[in-house]
């Protein structure tokens, strides 16, 4: 419940900075984030935003797919276990205050978590290495990308407006 009102609060904040242009955004690509209850840290980059994403689903009509990639480098001197980084991740657009949880479907522009070294099955990340994939959002045609967000430990949110 903290984690959702910390997201809300952002959203929040950042809805008064949004777009209503669908164009490429720029953004502050890389953050670092400090798990406290085991002091592991990591740096997120956001490496690329897809929009359109080409979705391997059919898609709904009055929607379209946005892939977001982005890595996530150990900088701990001991390894970390991601299960999936895409149960960490949400989106936020200019059309609704509520996160957008990503969508289970595969986008054919970029490889998903599941698909790269260290990145299933419960296997360590060790210290200096980085998992990188995408997830895949399902968001309203008309929709403005506002925020990119990722949980490890703490909320750590990218503005893409």
């Amino acid at each position: 419940m903290l984690m959702r009102t910390i997201l809300l609060l952002s959203a929040c904040t950042l809805l008064a900075a949004c777009s209503d242009d669908v164009d490429t955004p720029t953004f502050d690509r890389i953050q670092t984030a400090t798990d406290p209850a085991n002091g592991q840290t990591v740096e997120v980059i956001l490496d690329e935003v897809i929009d359109p994403a080409t979705d391997t689903a059919d898609l709904d009509d009055g929607e379209r797919y946005v892939a977001i990639v982005f890595s996530v480098k150990n900088t701990s001197d001991e390894p970390f276990t991601e299960t999936d980084p895409s149960a960490d991740a949400w989106l936020i657009t200019d059309v609704s205050e509520d996160t957008i949880v990503p969508d289970l479907h595969e986008a054919s522009d970029c490889e998903p978590f599941e698909e790269v070294p260290f990145g299933g099955a419960n296997e360590p990340v060790p210290p200096g290495e980085t998992i990188s994939g995408c997830v895949t959002f399902e968001i309203p045609a008309e929709a403005g990308l506002v925020s990119f967000g990722y949980y490890f430990g703490e909320p750590l949110t990218f503005d893409l407006s």
